[in-house]
């Protein structure tokens, strides 16, 4: 597949220098292949837009830009760069603005409310993401647009443990796409039917949580979602193996864990690890439980790492978004003639991020490389808690190998 596409790429290249007129629209062409394969196949989506913005140049057509802007700013926020997604959603933000394209102004806004969410910083991502819901209902733009938003709303209620408001939310976003057949309500239908399968299993209304979660998996094989259907799959072994139907539970499982291998991230190969290791303590199997203990333990380390580095992100992120808050609730460029009292303010605000950034390293000296960096923001109270949720399972998972080892010096 990856050798297919580069191949592809160095075909156009060289047709493309051979020409005296570019031809963007194979440019465009070739980027929405990269932006197709972002879910299932993410190395090559990224290689594949690194060489297309090589061909940018002042003459390009906007549309060329914006998507090239677009793929860039999805591949670094799966990759869990939120600072250089946050750079090229401001690009596109740019784009769209110049064009009066309200629908993906509206799209930025949502970005930026996302990536607060994924960072934890959830009363400013509720903020942007209401206010995106307005605009939008108050636009010409389909009100099936405010599907994705609320989408949105139901997951950052549900992670602050906020259930009934998730589940308002999540059937919320489901009404606006109501009778509505495109590939973007089908992809919307996934992520909708999947989030409520994972809280019902959590309020333990597993009927419901079947339900939605085989619905899940349904609309994610419309939509060719591999991470979609790993953590549907995934969800549904978690499930069987609490009722006890360990034949269902581990034919989830096994799809899931061969799903889980093209995600962009740690998380769903860690958490299908954790379940196929409960799933073989049920049966006894100590040997093999070991062994996916020990996956488990590796996987875990890298996603507390990328956790870290995220939460350290996450101060630049802050940052990023309070200093261009006129422009997100506007959609204008005002913060660029910014007074000098504000400029001053400013400084103020680089001097404390600059101290936090100094904490944080000697907190987390491993990452002494961002001592370069300037501009953080006092670390959120959150971050200590996710670590805590991490070791917490760290604990856990050498409590099972104590109990493991034990039962092996027993027989």
């Amino acid at each position: 597949m990856k050798k297919y596409f580069l191949y592809i790429l160095i075909c156009l290249s060289q047709s493309i220098s051979a020409q005296s007129v570019m031809n963007w629209d194979s440019l465009f062409q070739l980027n929405q292949v990269a932006i197709a394969l972002v879910d299932n196949d993410i190395d090559s989506a990224k290689q594949i837009n690194e060489q297309l913005f090589k061909y940018l140049s002042h003459d390009s057509p906007d549309s060329l830009s914006i998507s090239l802007w677009q793929a860039k700013r999805s591949i670094s926020f799966y990759k869990g760069n939120y600072e250089d997604a946050i750079q090229s959603n401001l690009e596109y933000l740019k784009i769209a603005k110049k064009n009066g394209d309200t629908s993906k102004m509206i799209d930025a806004l949502i970005v930026y409310g996302t990536i607060n969410y994924y960072t934890n910083a959830y009363e400013s991502a509720i903020k942007q993401i209401k206010e995106s819901i307005q605009l939008t209902l108050a636009s010409s733009v389909p009100n099936r647009f405010a599907s994705s938003p609320y989408n949105t709303l139901g997951a950052i209620y549900n992670s602050m443990n906020k259930r009934d408001s998730a589940i308002y939310y999540y059937k919320k976003s489901v009404e606006f796409i109501e009778g509505d057949s495109s590939d973007e309500s089908q992809y919307m239908r996934a992520l909708i039917y999947a989030n409520l399968g994972a809280l019902y299993i959590l309020n333990e209304e597993l009927d419901l949580a079947i339900k939605y979660l085989e619905l899940g998996i349904s609309f994610n094989k419309i939509s060719n979602r591999n991470s979609g259907l790993a953590f549907c799959s995934n969800k549904l072994g978690e499930l069987y193996l609490r009722k006890g139907e360990f034949d269902k539970a581990y034919e989830h499982i096994k799809m899931a864990d061969s799903l889980a291998k093209f995600s962009a991230t740690f998380e769903l190969q860690k958490d299908n690890k954790y379940t196929l290791l409960k799933y073989y303590l049920h049966k006894e199997n100590n040997q093999v439980a070991l062994k996916h203990l020990s996956e488990f333990n590796l996987l875990i380390d890298s996603v507390i790492a990328d956790k870290t580095s995220k939460n350290i992100q996450e101060f630049q992120t802050k940052y990023e978004v309070e200093k261009k808050e006129a422009e997100l609730e506007l959609v204008n460029e005002k913060a660029t003639n910014l007074s000098l009292a504000n400029k001053t303010k400013d400084l103020y605000i680089a001097i404390i991020m600059v101290v936090s950034a100094i904490i944080a390293i000697s907190l987390l000296a491993i990452y002494y490389s961002v001592k370069n960096k300037r501009k953080l923001v006092q670390m959120d109270l959150k971050v200590k808690e996710n670590q805590l949720d991490e070791m917490m399972a760290i604990q856990e998972s050498n409590t099972y190998s104590a109990m493991l080892k034990g039962q092996e010096k027993e027989r």
